[in-house]
């Protein structure tokens, strides 16, 4: 072993396995004090817990970094689902790292091209550049949800290559450099959920669950509304609580009632759903497609369909209505029980807690075996609907920003630029951002010059501390949310 080994540029280092690749790169970059212009390649090896997949990821991680006047910069980040290699070089101490280090130019040169110029295999992207979201689609009862931003095991949201179409999961590219894409105090944290919720345009069929939350923060933002559409369930009916005086345990105790006389009749027709599945080879937690279920309602004795309706409107009257028109923004309260209806297409940022109470569902619940009526009721506010009110910012140059949501760790903001304003300036000093195009493309400059194009109903990650000009030649309108007020 060398002890001092010298560092010439075109040199690959190899680490070893490391749960931390990118921060061990950063001790040992700052060990080398050398003046002159170098170009290194490191190779690590680590692993990601896959907890969607009950396994791990065994990964191998290539960085070309290089110094400038600047200092040490990592430009470029190559993938590759393996620990199978040549690892071979010189022993030698890095300060208090023991590596492998080949400073063969020869070798440095086709490590480059096969990893970085033109990879034959593997994931290539820019640490400091805009990551483009590959959406994940999950089926649910009442139509699909689309996410942007998901990682469990109903479906995992990738990452597309800067360098031609390879995808990987978020979580891998995360892992590579977690504190120079997202910020040292949030490289630790989950990402905030963005998903669009697509429920099919037909009542019932397309009615989501009626759910409260306890610590779920999240916030929907009306897209679109098919024909004959336009309703959320949302908190109490004002006027069938006062039939009952005001008073909320009577109003509770008789919503309870006609919520359990309902779920009598929904037992019965899930039951005869359930022969149904058996019937064709369907899987019991696979949501079906409305047609197959229709054509199960037809084979329905007529005075089950006629109860099943009844005490459905009987329920449903004790629940509040929000009327919605497209570009309208509700932020759902905790404790407020609520359901978007049929035909209504809504962005959805929400915390990354994964807990609900389901109060009743007009269809068969797959994701558990039970309802939470009673500790619903029993925690749940009696809320009148209510249209959210945004509060509106202007920057330097006049552009309105509307104020979406400002939870704990999630900030978010509805920016349209217009005619006279057809540019936005964003800051993220120190924490990440996530972009989602609503309306028409815009066109997004980094402080590099490098130019990305977001087309609309597309999402992309912003890395940490880095100036964007956003830009669009026609009326256009964008979401961006950051675990950081991004306000000035």
């Amino acid at each position: 072993m060398s002890p001092s080994f010298e560092i010439n540029t075109d040199s690959v280092i190899f680490l070893g396995f490391s749960h931390n690749p990118y921060e061990k790169i950063i001790d040992i970059l700052n060990q080398i004090s050398l003046d002159i212009k170098l170009s290194l390649v490191f190779v690590v090896n680590s692993s990601v817990e896959q907890p969607w997949a009950d396994n791990q990821a065994a990964l191998k991680f290539f960085y070309l970094v290089h110094k400038d006047n600047d200092g040490w910069i990592v430009e470029l980040v190559s993938i590759l689902e393996s620990y199978e290699f040549f690892d071979s070089g010189q022993r030698a101490m890095i300060g208090t790292h023991e590596v492998l280090v080949s400073d063969n130019s020869t070798f440095f040169q086709k490590i480059y091209s096969t990893f970085f110029e033109n990879p034959f295999q593997g994931f290539v992207f820019h640490p400091k550049a805009i990551l483009h979201l590959v959406p994940v689609c999950i089926p649910k009862p009442w139509g699909q949800e689309i996410w942007y931003t998901g990682v469990e095991k109903r479906g995992v949201s990738k990452v597309r290559s800067s360098l031609g179409n390879t995808v990987v999961p978020l979580p891998w590219c995360i892992k590579a450099c977690p504190s120079l894409i997202l910020g040292e105090e949030f490289s630790a944290k989950g990402l905030p959920l963005i998903k669009i919720l697509d429920p099919l345009p037909e009542e019932v069929f397309g009615d989501l669950y009626y759910e409260m939350h306890q610590e779920k923060n999240e916030v929907y933002i009306v897209t679109e509304i098919a024909p004959n559409c336009g309703q959320m369930k949302m908190g109490l009916n004002p006027e069938v609580l006062q039939e009952y005086e005001g008073n909320t345990q009577d109003f509770k105790e008789a919503f309870k009632k006609a919520i359990f006389d309902y779920k009598k009749v929904r037992n019965e027709i899930d039951l005869m759903f359930d022969d149904f599945r058996l019937q064709e080879n369907l899987r019991g937690q696979e949501p079906i497609a409305v047609d197959v279920l229709k054509k199960w309602h037809s084979k329905l004795p007529k005075e089950i369909l006629a109860k099943e309706a009844l005490l459905r409107k009987e329920m449903d009257r004790f629940t509040g209505k929000l009327f919605l028109s497209v570009g309208d923004v509700i932020v759902v309260p905790t404790f407020v029980a609520h359901a978007l209806q049929h035909g209504v297409k809504v962005v959805e940022f929400q915390t990354p807690t994964y807990e609900r109470l389901i109060v009743s569902f007009a269809q068969k619940v797959l994701t558990q075996n039970h309802w939470d009526t009673e500790k619903a009721l029993e925690l749940m506010k009696l809320q009148a609907p209510q249209q959210s009110v945004l509060k509106t910012y202007s920057d330097a140059s006049g552009l309105i920003w509307e104020e979406v949501c400002t939870f704990p760790d999630l900030f978010s903001y509805r920016i349209r630029l217009l005619k006279e304003n057809p540019i936005c300036t964003l800051n993220l000093v120190d924490a990440y951002g996530l972009i989602f195009v609503v309306s028409h493309h815009v066109q997004v400059t980094d402080e590099f010059g490098k130019k990305e194009i977001i087309e609309p109903g597309s999402c992309a990650l912003l890395p940490q501390g880095l100036l964007f000009h956003i830009f669009s030649e026609k009326e256009a309108s964008f979401l961006i949310c950051s675990p950081k007020s991004i306000i000035v």
